[in-house]
């Protein structure tokens, strides 16, 4: 469970990043 939850924080900096940047 820990493990999805990390990977879908980190897909969503990274989705936060790319939005922040444009």
């Amino acid at each position: 469970m820990m493990m999805v939850i990390r990977t879908k924080l980190s897909i969503l900096k990274i989705m936060w990043h790319s939005l922040s940047k444009l």
